[in-house]
């Protein structure tokens, strides 16, 4: 039934209006893989750098977070009531409360230079927010800071983010982050651009066994392969 011309008309036909209804063609599957070769995997997951517990501390000494210097507080005063009168001491808030990681790292101008001279090392421009946070660096992180990864929140995700992401698995690690294949989408564009060739050909055929329909399909591949010019074909045709 497939060799009957009038049978495959009807179903290419059918497979068209199907297409057209879910307005499924071309441009719907070149959207998707620009959008997949083209997504920012920084969307969904990083890596910050936020302050250590040293650098907005008083005199550079241990910061709490403020709910911390609370429940400190409190344990000491318990852990004192159970002291004799003379050996309980005073609570020492170290370098205070208010600590955050939502502030840059006590970074000075001689981080700065240290960057600087870091990127002149690889030949790249420093980004622009390159800026000192404060008149000298942290002596305990000397304005690195902590790196601290994190994940994004996927109901925010851009619409080329949401098709990177391909869901997550739970392993002895953590938490792992799974994408899709942006190379293989890179792939397809640049074939559908013709920036690359195909040259998957099976050449261990017995010519003398090919109809002259697949003689000509060979020929057409070999074409499109550009393994020979259509010049050369028709010159050995002729």
């Amino acid at each position: 039934m497939m060799k009957n011309p009038y049978v495959t008309a009807a179903i290419e036909a059918r497979m068209v209006g199907r297409a057209d209804r879910v307005q499924l063609n071309q441009d719907f599957v070149l959207r998707r893989w620009l959008q997949l070769a083209t997504a920012d995997v920084r969307e969904l997951m990083g890596i910050h750098f936020v302050p250590c517990r040293h650098c907005w501390g008083v005199d550079h000494s241990y910061q709490f977070t403020d709910l911390e210097l609370r429940d400190a507080a409190q344990r000491h005063r318990r852990e004192q009531l159970e002291l004799p009168l003379k050996n309980r001491r005073e609570f020492d808030e170290l370098g205070g409360g208010g600590y955050t990681i939502n502030r840059e790292p006590c970074r000075g101008p001689d981080w700065v230079d240290r960057m600087v001279h870091q990127y002149a090392s690889m030949n790249r421009e420093p980004p622009l927010g390159l800026i000192a946070t404060a008149d000298h660096s942290c002596p305990a992180c000397f304005g690195e800071g902590e790196m601290r990864p994190w994940l994004a929140d996927t109901r925010n995700l851009s619409p080329a983010a949401a098709i990177l992401f391909n869901g997550y698995k739970i392993t002895k690690d953590g938490l792992q982050v799974l994408v899709r294949d942006r190379e293989h989408a890179e792939d397809m564009l640049a074939q559908h651009l013709g920036l690359t060739v195909q040259r998957n050909l099976n050449l261990n055929l017995d010519l003398f066994k090919l109809s002259e329909e697949q003689l000509n399909d060979l020929l057409r591949q070999v074409v499109d392969s550009g393994l020979i010019e259509a010049e050369d074909v028709e010159k050995v045709a002729g």
